[in-house]
């Protein structure tokens, strides 16, 4: 399954890349949405191609054996599996904690680096309540989200202790890095306890952690960002991704605001969210869609009763809506009919409504025979 990743404009400028063709260049990018979070993918030339360029009679094999020879990626075998892995692919690329782990054996002497799982929907309430439900740096209390302390890209995993609130702002600004190496974001306003300090202190030393003497920072390494091979840097300071930076103060990136969301909305995604784990074992995917939708929600019926129907709508047997995995969307489009149904206890089944539709053509159909036959009645009755 391809993903998306991300490419920095240093790429472009790379001393070692250059040298290669083009092609060869755009086949490194793609490799990086086929691998999986550790950077690696089968060692399958004929199948990449068919993924990377159906359309090209490139020569993948050819491409792959340059890319190898000039060392941004390495190929190997485990227990008759050929595996192809990305170099430093974890110091370019931050995957998210949620995407599937790598299923593919590391090599030989090394061990899978991403250690985070997914944070379970009791978990994060449990972190809530311990950061009384605010941001750990700018103690807003709105659009709030689960943030790894130690990055789960620098080998940070997701137990309790490396894991705080933020609200988007902050969790945006502060990115794939650990609290303070972000410029102007406030220190981490409550202490977890020494096992987490003691791990951030110790990351000079630790191997997982992205530090100046084992990340792209270092001369020596194979690095894809062509800044750090420039060789004149001594008036120069390098930033965390292998770029250069002057002395002078870097201009400020903006970070836009957090939209507030309404008590109302937060309410009927939580009714939502808590059905749907307990239904599918899983938690739903909440979007910018699914915000708008949220709200559509309960504007239509109102905030008394939106979480109410949402949580009843989980339970409804209704084709369409098992079909659609009782999306958001579902739940908008028929939100009045759902409401009736949850105020009524009664639940209007396809099945039921072609029923019903049938009686009532059967009806329209004899209606008229009906009515005469009651009319010649009324009038034998009256001679």
């Amino acid at each position: 399954m391809a993903r998306a990743r991300n490419i920095k404009p240093g790429f472009f400028r790379n001393a070692d890349l250059v040298e290669l063709s083009a092609e060869t260049r755009l086949l490194f990018i793609g490799l990086w949405t086929l691998a999986d979070r550790e950077g690696r993918l089968e060692d399958r030339p004929r199948q990449i191609k068919m993924e990377l360029f159906p359309a090209d009679s490139f020569d993948v094999g050819s491409m792959l054996d340059q890319l190898q020879s000039s060392g941004f990626v390495i190929r190997y075998e485990v227990d008759s599996i050929k595996v192809l892995e990305v170099s430093n692919f974890i110091k370019h690329q931050d995957p998210h904690y949620k995407e599937k782990a790598s299923e593919l054996p590391p090599r030989p002497g090394t061990e899978n680096f991403i250690l985070a799982s997914a944070v379970t929907r009791l978990q994060r309430k449990r972190i809530l309540d311990r950061d009384g439900h605010e941001c750990q740096h700018c103690a807003a209390t709105e659009a709030l989200c689960i943030d790894h302390v130690i990055p789960v890209s620098r080998g940070g995993d997701s137990s309790d202790d490396n894991l705080q609130i933020l609200c988007s702002a902050c969790n945006t600004k502060k990115g794939n890095k650990l609290d303070g190496e972000t410029k102007n974001l406030k220190q981490r306003r409550v202490d977890f306890g020494a096992t987490l300090n003691q791990r951030i202190d110790a990351s000079p030393s630790d191997p997982r952690i992205l530090n100046p003497e084992s990340c792209s920072l270092n001369p020596e390494s194979r690095i894809l960002i062509a800044d750090s091979l420039i060789p004149d840097t001594e008036n120069q300071t390098q930033t965390p991704f292998g770029g250069s930076a002057s002395h002078t103060a870097p201009a400020k990136v903006k970070v836009a605001k957090a939209s507030k969301e309404p008590a109302p909305t937060t309410k009927t995604w939580e009714a939502y969210a808590t059905a749907y784990e307990a239904k599918y074992r899983t938690v739903p995917v909440r979007n910018a869609m699914v915000n708008g939708q949220l709200a559509q929600l309960v504007a239509r019926l109102g905030a008394p009763e939106a979480p109410q129907v949402a949580a009843w709508y989980l339970t409804h047997r209704n084709q369409f809506y098992v079909a659609s995995g009782h999306s958001v969307a579902m739940l908008l489009r028929d939100c009045e009919k759902l409401r009736t149904e949850w105020a009524t206890g009664r639940q209007g089944t396809v099945t039921q409504a072609m029923q019903a539709d049938k009686t009532q053509t059967n009806f329209n159909a004899f209606a008229p025979m009906i009515a005469e036959a009651q009319a010649k009645e009324r009038t034998h009755a009256v001679n």
